[in-house]
């Protein structure tokens, strides 16, 4: 079996035909030339441009580094298993209310400057959170009642 052979089976061939016209004397018309070599070609340049750009970006947000230390590090581990590496296909932008619940307006409005692909908090921060944004998709792990707060 031939190349030829090969690509004229090839389904989205934009020639169904490319055999005999490659073979049988016609010659290949330049539309089929120009698909055939501009199609493959153009493949690195797009792959690079959909690689450009920034991380997708989690905000979270926790009281206090130490506290938070195991589900941390549940959550990382969780998202490695998934394919997700912190600095490589994900960033992690962690931001501390320190205890202090009123902390939780500033660091949401930080998290919608830097424009976090989601945030992901505890309970008692989703109400002033859902008042930063209701673009940005929030994820909690530990609610009373989030939504009638």
């Amino acid at each position: 079996m031939t190349i030829a052979d090969i690509m004229s089976q090839a389904p989205g061939f934009p020639c169904a035909s490319f055999k005999r016209r490659w073979y049988g004397g016609w010659g290949m018309r330049r539309r089929d030339f120009i698909v055939l070599v501009s199609g493959p070609a153009s493949w690195p340049a797009a792959a690079g441009a959909q690689q450009a750009g920034r991380l997708p970006t989690i905000g979270f947000l926790g009281s206090d580094p130490v506290a938070f230390a195991p589900w941390i590090a549940a959550f990382v581990a969780r998202l490695r298993e998934l394919g997700w590496i912190d600095g490589r296909t994900v960033a992690i932008e962690y931001q501390w209310s320190e205890g202090r619940t009123e902390r939780y307006a500033e660091i949401a409005a930080e998290f919608v400057r830097q424009k976090a692909d989601v945030i992901v908090t505890v309970g008692s921060a989703v109400p002033t959170i859902r008042q930063a944004t209701s673009v940005i998709p929030i994820v909690f792990a530990v609610a009373i009642d989030p939504v009638r707060k």
